[in-house]
């Protein structure tokens, strides 16, 4: 098979999983990857640094003299992704305008368009759920042109990665293994000693271990926050402004608890679909609410540490006080724990975050707006509106619970459809596995599912 490669993994292992697709008889035609990792391509792969791909720059090689601009038709049957793109584009043009950024975006459509026609590939493998714009509009365009594709998503079981072919339909891997377990009835003990034993725990409401991936997260960007936020200190900024406006939780109140998530990320630009606008998500929220309920919403504690005190279009001035002035929302301390806040709630709402998925572990409701990796775990309430919010509400207020059998269930299947591996080392953090374990794994995989495609 031809195959266009998107993958940015920087270590040696890389070496090894372009030998398997080499002695597997597939040929790389495109290659999309980190400076310096094309001393392990073929001869005949054109290799795209990703920082190029990111601006747009054409790769070396490319002979872009016969590629179209794009035109109204081709456009329109890409409009979802447009949209998408133009809030994506936050992380890499925050000053840009609409205009700016809407012309970038054609630019990339008419390269990716051009390089699919001119290299033919058989199938697009993508090492992730596609989010820096440039691997977007790839998949969008492979979508449109019949191309195969192959991608993945890290989950929140540590070492436990999902193959998909469609991010917004879910792991096909995974359907496959809950068809087949539908009529049983599995135990704790029949799951896979890894899933077992993060399982376990996580359905104790005593439990309050922080998950492995944030401690990872956490050390990796402590340093570069407290040097990049000094500045910050002495001006007007997003700290400032969400200490003034937040309140301690009262847990005598009936509450739905939803935690910001950290943005710009994959988890919400493009899995958020519409409600990458957390905002839009609150605002439906507060709509369906019974009289006399609140809303606690939180800060992601990797937010600031991340990308900073400064305003920009991610969290932009007054970001919060918009959100303090939704009916029944009151934003809470940074510091109040979440494994409180789940514990006490009636529910959580997240768009595709880990509280979501925490608090089924914990048996209370979830309501979910977007595409998380766990969609398919039953007991989820999954809403796109103000009627199924209403409708998800509902069945809360009237005493709706989390039965375990099936979620025991769900993650026997999960555990025959993922992969041991990841590919953020933060994903792999607690697993035991190695680097170059998780890369056999995945390559493994890859070698013997693509003739399946």
């Amino acid at each position: 098979m031809k195959i266009f490669l998107i993958w940015t993994d920087k270590s040696a292992e890389m070496n090894d999983l372009i030998a398997e697709f080499k002695k597997r008889g597939h040929e790389i035609v495109y290659w999309i990857g980190y400076e310096g990792m094309d001393k392990f391509k073929a001869p005949e792969t054109i290799f795209h640094s990703y920082r190029e791909a990111l601006a747009a720059k054409p790769a070396r090689g490319v002979d872009v003299s016969g590629f179209s601009p794009p035109g109204a038709n081709l456009l329109q049957k890409l409009h979802r992704t447009e949209s998408l793109v133009l809030t994506m584009l936050n992380r890499f043009m925050d000053k840009a305008s609409v205009d700016e950024r809407k012309h970038f975006y054609y630019q990339m459509v008419r390269y990716w368009h051009g390089v699919l026609k001119k290299y033919r590939p058989d199938a697009v493998v993508m090492s992730y759920i596609p989010h820096f714009v440039y691997d977007f509009v790839i998949y969008a365009l492979a979508e449109t042109l019949g191309i195969k594709i192959l991608t993945f998503v890290d989950t929140r079981i540590p070492g436990r990665l999902l193959p998909l072919k469609d991010f917004w339909g879910g792991s096909e891997w995974l359907h496959d293994a809950l068809e087949e377990n539908r009529d049983k009835n599995f135990k704790a003990e029949d799951l896979p000693e890894d899933i077992k034993n993060y399982y376990a725990p996580r359905t104790d409401k005593n439990f309050n271990s922080p998950p492995p991936n944030l401690d990872f997260k956490i050390n990796k960007y402590s340093t570069r926050f407290s040097l990049f936020n000094f500045f910050y200190l002495f001006t007007n900024n997003l700290k400032g402004q969400y200490l003034r406006l937040q309140s301690p939780p009262d847990f005598s109140k009936k509450f739905i608890y939803a935690p910001l998530q950290l943005q710009p990320e994959c988890s919400t630009s493009p899995q958020g679909g519409a409600f990458v606008d957390q905002i839009l998500a609150l605002e439906i929220l507060s709509a369906a609410l019974p009289a006399g309920w609140l809303i606690y919403v939180k800060e992601h504690p990797l937010q600031w540490m991340r990308w900073g005190f400064g305003f920009s279009s991610i969290r932009y001035r007054d970001y919060y006080k918009k959100i303090s002035e939704i009916d029944n929302v009151s934003i809470v301390p940074l510091e109040t724990s979440s494994y409180k806040l789940i514990n006490e709630s009636q529910a959580v709402a997240t768009v595709t975050g880990a509280p979501g998925w925490e608090a089924v572990l914990r048996s209370k409701p979830a309501i979910v707006f977007g595409y998380p990796w766990y969609y398919d775990c039953p007991g989820l309430l999954h809403v796109k509106d103000f009627d199924s919010c209403r409708e998800a509400v509902e069945k809360i207020k009237n005493g709706f619970k989390i039965d375990h059998r099936p979620i025991i269930n769900y993650l026997k299947s999960f555990g025959e459809a993922a992969i041991r591996g990841y590919i953020a080392p933060s994903a792999g953090a607690g697993s035991g596995l190695s680097n170059a374990d998780s890369v056999k794994n995945i390559a493994a995989f890859i070698i013997n599912e693509l003739p399946k495609l």
